[in-house]
């Protein structure tokens, strides 16, 4: 039949689709007909959030990802296994021809399809494209990809350079400034910006008058000139800018900023009231400043140019370093009538006012919705406050107020409460009501909250930060449960029916499984769930947000499908909405839903979280729980350590008020999970980006979590364990908390009192603890060891204190204790878990047979007995991969091999080297040094119980065809084999290898553990073998580090070990498979080695001729593509060919390499110049290529490359650095 012409209206069917807030449904209805489908596919494609979406439209042989990093925060690269047909491209340009706003991440690396797109010169633009964000690292070159949107009319721009490059940088600002985009919104941050840039970023302000809205975050020296150049843009209406608290140099900016409406600084005082004093514009609505440093003068100069804003709206200032303002400073401001929010924020306990002041607000600003009186410091009880009478006339003048912060003098009684009315009788929202401490009289709580309902006929929810006055906290409480009543129109709030409820999560990578939400929607077994729980989560009957929040966990509990669903769905906002929720069981069970997704969904769910600003919630939760915990435990020895004053929630006010308590353990069970669930979601968010770092250190969290550890005999192990897990991840490279921990004696000495402790903890066995935890705890009991361990680790060199000195602290303590945990077998687990979960299955498949099962009901809280056995085994190897974790960081750090005498030789003079040499003592040189000795020693020791651990077990890798058994099990081992590995890479790269150095048997030893290392790597299997779902990144990354321990293995065994044509082989093939430049270095440094056996004439052949590959082999450009690795084949050809004699030098001669050598002499100097020298050991590979000078003459040094004596050593002595 014929189709209504209503079809053919496109601009019809957009309008229509458009009120679809989620893909998924307008994916359905691309599907529904083909009118439909060119409609919906532009709102689909019309924001793109990450570039690699797009890449979708070519088959999956033709686009090939390296993943690279930590699991929870992957680096993605992406390049061409082929180059797509037309047909492909054809399709790739139909979708860039939709987007509208499109975002590149910064982990993604797309550089080599891009540089592909650009030599192809393919035709691929965004011309519909309007807003860009570039989040890149300015090790990338980015410059690639900008002249794809040369030809789009970006009105947005957003784009942020992390890192230190200014060549870059300036490329880029350059190619922006000759693109000519008619941008109405520009974004520019970075960690440095050039003066060049600075210059471009001036000339396009210039040139770009329809700019509207202006942001910057930069070092202060690096924007001045640009908020200058800012000022002349005649159509700016916001401007943001950052100087991330750094010293300005300029005090004053010409007056301009004619049309400014909004102004965000965030920076130190100066810059602040010289940008104030220069806006000139009279349409200014909103001003939010956050000042930095301390202030030497009356900032009465920063606030009369805001008074002379007649139209300004909103004021927020806060001043983190300083004591001023006070009131008479701020008072200029009461010329502003339309002010509806004002914050003012200071480094002491606020600002003194009276009732006169509030009167004067009141009168001033009638349509206050907002209002924060504060400070950041407590309260002296000696303090001029306004009294309720003053409250009562704010509160009845402005009746538009929802949000109040403010402290005032509540001490009525009976006689003297006023008979106040509001002033006006329209609609009045629901107030927050936060008196801080706030004093009031005894017995005075009905008289207070009769008062405030007769001045505020709306709802209202009253607060209070009183911590040390028990009765003044709880006649506060009572005020707001009388006020709340009246709210709620008599009904009293309803106590929780439900149990509270939590759930393990899956706590597995879940790469085995597919992507994207059409995927999760058909295979989620709660797809129909999923909707009725979100709508609940939005209800406003309690009981269904709690049912709601709790029903979360349960859906996601085993099920990434249906957690990608409810992400997709948009369940994380509306979970950390309910952290404000004003019922403490909502706010419960929701941060626990957050916390098995936060573990479950790994980096993805962390980020997203961290982006909708899930910190906010939780730090104002760390006071709450330490004051709690105060509470719970009235014998709390370190009460100190917890940060106060805090707000109390009505359960809690319940168990410490003076009528006995219900459920006392049952209230105490509730806080500690609450404090494990916020102290997990800040440990998983701590190992999300950089940025969620930083933000966490700004929370000095380290006290709050020591507190836990000090107190340990009194709180749950599950709960210490949560905090000892997160000062772990803190504490590692991050020198705020490391810092923080290491200068505290209280805090070293606990961390000592654990590892020492010879007797377990009595957490288990104290009343206080409440038995909460299960009835073994030996596994968590030596986890929090281990724990404590890692943190004393990251933290050293630790201050000398007891009877153990710092430099024994790995030799007595921390080595003992992790090498008694590597007896454990993973062989022997794995059979374990194939033998309960084979039983479980048999167990079921007898209750399918009678009818007892039935999937429809859920399945009760309670954990059978296989599924804690499974726990238990999951327990002890989860502690086994932190005590390998830990041990990789001690094999790193073994102790230096002495200097030998020769290092210290000035080798100014080249012609005096070896009349020096000759001077020393023979022994100095020659004797191994007895840090060398001990290296061997531990070797011996740690060899093969890693070797044990590293080995694959048949779990150990998802099968293809099947999902993993148990994948808990599954991921752990996984994670041992690597962990192993590492330690093993660690130990043997950390040998010193010169001549002389080495304790006799070690070459011996390396050739005996060189076997077995291929023996795991063959129990890997090779790069064909690893299929999608057959745990190829586990196989990848086993592979990159086992190449690391055979060149540590090479390096000892120099000379003596045999080389193998099928070793050879595949490393030779792992090493023009791989696109990690480290990894090749690592592979050609092993093969090095391997080329000095004297009589393996035919292996020296084949290496020689693959190591001249890299120096000969024809360029597809004038590019170096393996600049590094092109070095350490030129410095491995100087070791293999520096001796004359060797049997395998007939290679050099019959092979004329010689000439091979002269010819590569360019590309030696061009590949010195592609190597950054800030990169790690960038500077010593330049010289390298700097010194090495090739000519075609007889002898060694007329081999190929002139060099002397002393740079060879260099060479070899830069490997060793390099390695460890």
């Amino acid at each position: 039949p014929n189709t209504h012409r209503i079809w053919n209206i496109p601009e019809l069917l957009g309008h229509i689709l458009s009120f679809l807030d989620e893909k998924s449904d307008i994916l359905r209805c691309a599907l529904v007909c083909r009118s439909l489908s060119v409609e919906a596919a532009r709102l689909i494609w019309k924001e793109v959030s990450a570039f690699r979406y797009l890449l979708g439209c070519f088959p999956k042989n033709t686009i090939s990802t390296e993943i690279s990093g930590p699991p929870h925060i992957p680096a993605r690269r992406f390049l061409f296994l082929e180059l797509p047909d037309t047909s492909e491209w054809e399709h790739m340009r139909f979708r860039a021809s939709m987007v509208k706003e499109l975002t590149f991440p910064q982990d993604d690396n797309y550089d080599p399809l891009l540089d592909v797109i650009k030599r192809q010169e393919t035709d691929l633009t965004f011309p519909e494209l309007v807003s860009l964000h570039l989040h890149v690292s300015v090790a990338k070159r980015f410059q690639t990809f900008l002249p794809l949107f040369a030809a789009s009319g970006l009105q947005e721009l957003e784009i942020t350079f992390e890192g230190y490059n200014d060549r870059l940088i300036n490329i880029a600002v350059e190619t922006l400034l000759a693109q000519a985009h008619p941008l109405q919104s520009l974004h520019i941050g970075a960690t440095s910006f050039p003066k060049l840039s600075q210059h471009y970023v001036i000339q396009l302000l210039a040139t770009t008058p329809s700019i509207k809205s202006l942001s910057i975050s930069f070092p202060a020296l690096n924007g001045e000139d640009i908020v200058q150049a800012a000022g002349s843009l005649p159509n700016l209406q916001y401007i943001s800018v950052d100087f991330r608290a750094d010293t300005a140099a300029r005090t004053a900016y010409s007056p301009g900023f004619q049309s400014l409406v909004t102004l965000d600084t965030s920076s130190t005082y100066a810059p602040v009231l010289a940008i104030v004093r220069a806006i000139t514009s009279t349409h200014m609505e909103a001003v939010n400043m956050r000042v930095w440093s301390e202030i030497n003068e009356q900032p009465t100069g920063l606030f009369q140019p805001i008074a002379a804003w007649t139209n300004v709206t909103y004021v927020c200032v806060t001043f983190y370093n300083s004591g001023v303002p006070q009131w008479e400073d701020v008072e200029p401001l009461l010329s502003c009538p339309l002010i509806s929010t004002f914050e003012i924020i200071i480094a002491s306990p606020g600002m003194e006012i009276d009732d006169e002041v509030i009167s004067a607000i009141s009168r001033a600003w009638p349509n206050l919705t907002r209002l924060k009186l504060a400070g950041l410091e407590d309260t002296p009880g000696v303090y001029t406050r306004p009294s309720l009478h003053g409250l009562a006339e704010l509160l009845g003048r402005c009746s538009k107020l929802q949000e109040l912060t403010l402290e005032v003098d509540a001490r009525l009684t009976q006689s003297q409460a006023p008979l106040a009315t509001p002033a006006n009788s329209e609609g009045h929202e629901k107030l927050f009501l936060d008196v801080r401490t706030s004093p009031i009289a005894r017995k005075s709580e009905e008289t207070v909250s009769e008062f405030l309902m007769s001045v505020w006929p709306g709802e209202c929810e009253v607060t209070s930060w009183w911590e040390e006055e028990q009765w003044q906290r709880a006649a506060w409480k009572k005020v707001g449960e009388l006020m709340r009543q009246r709210g709620t129109m008599g009904k009293a709030p309803k106590g929780s029916k439900k149990k509270p409820r939590r759930h393990n999560p899956v706590r597995v990578p879940d790469s085995h499984l597919g992507h994207g939400v059409q995927l999760a929607e058909q295979t989620s077994s709660k797809g129909g769930q999923v909707i009725p729980v979100l709508d609940k989560l939005d209800s406003p009957e309690v009981e269904d947000r709690r049912w709601a929040c709790a029903a979360v966990s349960s859906l996601i509990q085993n099920d990434a499908s249906t957690r990608r669903l409810l992400q997709a769905k948009g369940v994380v906002d509306k979970l950390i909405t309910r952290l404000s929720d004003t019922d403490e069981d909502v706010v419960a069970e929701a941060t626990g839903s957050l916390r098995n997704l936060a573990v479950d969904g790994g980096y993805d769910m962390c980020a997203h979280m961290f982006n909708k600003n899930i910190l906010a919630p939780l730090k104002s939760f760390v006071p709450k729980v330490g004051s709690t915990l105060q509470g719970l435990n009235r014998s709390y020895s370190h009460a100190s350590f917890l940060p106060g004053p805090v707000q109390i929630t009505a359960t809690l006010q319940e168990f410490l008020g003076a009528s006995p308590p219900k459920n006392p353990k049952g209230l105490k069970r509730r806080v500690y999970e609450f404090a494990e669930n916020v102290i997990t979601l800040f440990w998983c968010l701590s190992e999300t980006s950089n940025k969620a770092l930083s933000a966490i250190n700004g929370a000095n969290l380290t006290p709050f979590l020591m507190a836990f550890l000090i107190s340990r005999d009194k709180i749950p192990l599950k709960t210490v364990l949560a905090a000892a897990q997160c000062l772990y991840v803190l504490s590692d490279d991050n020198d705020p908390t490391a810092l923080s921990i290491r200068k505290t004696q209280a805090y070293t000495s606990c961390l000592l009192g654990i590892v020492t402790s010879a007797e377990p903890d009595n957490s288990t066995d104290s009343a206080n603890a409440m038995a909460i935890d299960k009835p073994t705890n030996s596994e968590k009991r030596m986890n929090l060891k281990v724990l404590a361990c890692g943190i004393l680790k990251n933290i050293s060199p630790l201050p000398t204190m007891g009877p153990t000195p710092p430099e024994d602290l790995d030799k007595k303590i921390t080595l003992p204790l992790l090498v008694s945990l590597l007896d454990y077998s993973p062989q022997n687990a794995a059979n374990q878990v194939r033998e309960l979960i084979t039983a479980e299955d048999l167990k079921q498949n007898s209750k399918v047979l009678k009818g007892c099962v039935n999937d429809s009901i859920p399945k009760p809280d309670h954990q059978s007995e296989t599924e804690l056995e499974l726990e238990s085994i999951e327990g002890q190897l989860r502690t086994l991969i932190l005590a390998l974790e830990v041990l990789t960081g001690v094999c790193a750090n073994l102790p230096d091999p002495e200097p030998e005498v020769v290092e210290e030789i000035d080798m100014d003079d080249e012609d005096n080297d070896d009349e020096v040499i000759e001077e020393e003592p023979p022994e100095r040189i020659s004797t191994p040094s007895n840090s060398q000795t001990n290296s061997l020693s531990l070797i011996a020791t740690l060899t093969r119980p890693l070797l044990l651990l590293a080995r694959p077990t048949a779990l150990s890798f998802p099968q293809s065809s099947a999902p993993p058994i148990h994948p808990p099990t599954t991921s752990a081992l996984g994670t041992i084999h690597i962990r192993a590995l590492e330690c093993l890479n660690n130990l043997f790269l950390g040998i010193n290898t010169e001549q002389g150095q080495l304790p006799e048997g070690a070459a011996k030893q390396a050739t005996e553990v060189w076997k077995d290392v291929w023996s795991v790597l063959a129990a890997v299997g090779k790069q064909a073998e690893w299929t999608v779902g057959s745990g190829a990144e586990v196989r990848k990354e086993m592979w990159e580090i086992g190449v690391g321990v055979l060149w540590g293995l090479a390096r000892i065994g120099k000379g003596e070990l045999i080389p193998d044509a099928g070793e050879v082989s595949a490393l030779i093939e792992f090493c023009d498979w791989t696109n990690d430049e480290m990894i090749k270095v690592k592979c050609i440094g092993a093969l090095g080695c391997l080329a000095q056996r004297g009589n393996a004439v035919e292996a020296n052949k084949v290496i020689g001729a693959y190591l001249f590959s890299y120096l000969t082999s024809p360029l597809p450009n004038t590019t170096i593509p393996w600049p590094e690795a092109t070095l350490h084949a030129a410095s491995s050809i100087i070791d293999i060919y520096a001796d004359e004699d060797q049997p395998y030098d007939v290679n050099f001669r019959e092979l004329v390499w010689t000439e091979a050598l002269a010819g590569a002499k360019d590309r030696v100097k061009r590949a010195g110049r592609a190597i950054d020298k800030k990169k790690e050991g960038g500077r010593e590979l330049k010289d390298f290529a700097d010194e090495v000078e090739l000519v075609p003459t007889e002898n060694i040094r007329d081999k190929g490359f002139s060099t002397s004596k002393e740079f060879e050593g260099f060479i070899r002595g830069r490997k060793v650095a390099k390695a460890v």
